[in-house]
């Protein structure tokens, strides 16, 4: 809350604004079917015929929950937005914001299950299955990030260990067929990783930029081309 009341000097992400509550919604409704997108804000910016998809499974898992019950499916509404609360003003959507609305999701189709007619059982079970899906999938992620972390942060370290503090910044540039995001956020405002100072003693350069070291798809680090 500190950070969305004075967020002057901050990054627009944590500044909050009535109007992104619409977007922020929108991305959150949308979201859950969408089985390999991994992060919330991510949704409007895939490809027109998922987004499509997904509506219309939106719109299908409601019309099965005003079915079931007009005051259910209201509810649905008004306290899944309640449950997401202030996050709909900030500048960016974030899966783990969006605990509580799953909550209350699970929650309204479990009690639509047995009103509704036998399409919107079949709507409430795919809407269902879909989050299955999508949380294994988000689960995989987070383990192959896990993975990559495991030797990339200790051979980081391990580089930056006997490189004089007041050096120029450690110049990483990240394999074709690695995931550059991950090594974003493992590089990105980490002040020290097993007693070793990161903060900004490494940088990522980009394909055809001078570097020290390059970062396989495993995490480790090795030797660059001259």
């Amino acid at each position: 809350m500190d950070a969305m009341l004075h967020s002057a000097n901050l990054p627009s992400l944590y500044e909050a604004r009535v109007a992104n509550i619409f977007v922020r919604w929108c991305e959150y409704q949308l979201f859950t079917p969408m089985v390999r997108v991994l992060e919330a804000h991510q949704t409007l910016s895939i490809s027109s015929k998922y987004l499509v998809v997904s509506a219309l499974l939106w719109t299908t898992w409601i019309a099965a929950l005003w079915r079931a019950n007009h005051k259910l499916c209201v509810f649905a509404l008004v306290a899944g937005g309640a449950a997401l609360g202030p996050v709909l003003l900030l500048g960016q959507a974030w899966t783990h914001y969006a605990y509580a609305f799953a909550a209350v999701g699970v929650l309204c189709g479990a009690a639509a299950w047995s009103r509704t007619a036998r399409w919107g059982r079949m709507s409430i079970a795919t809407y269902a299955l879909l989050t299955i899906l999508h949380g294994i999938v988000v689960m995989g992620a987070m383990f192959e990030v896990g993975r990559v972390q495991a030797v990339f942060s200790p051979a980081l370290a391990d580089a930056l260990r006997s490189r004089p503090v007041d050096a120029a910044p450690l110049r990483l540039r990240v394999d074709d067929d690695a995931k550059p995001w991950m090594f974003v956020r493992l590089t990105h405002d980490v002040p020290a990783y097993d007693g070793v100072p990161i903060g900004t003693r490494v940088r990522l350069v980009e394909r055809g930029e001078a570097a020290d070291y390059r970062i396989a798809r495993d995490g480790r680090l090795l030797p660059a081309s001259p």
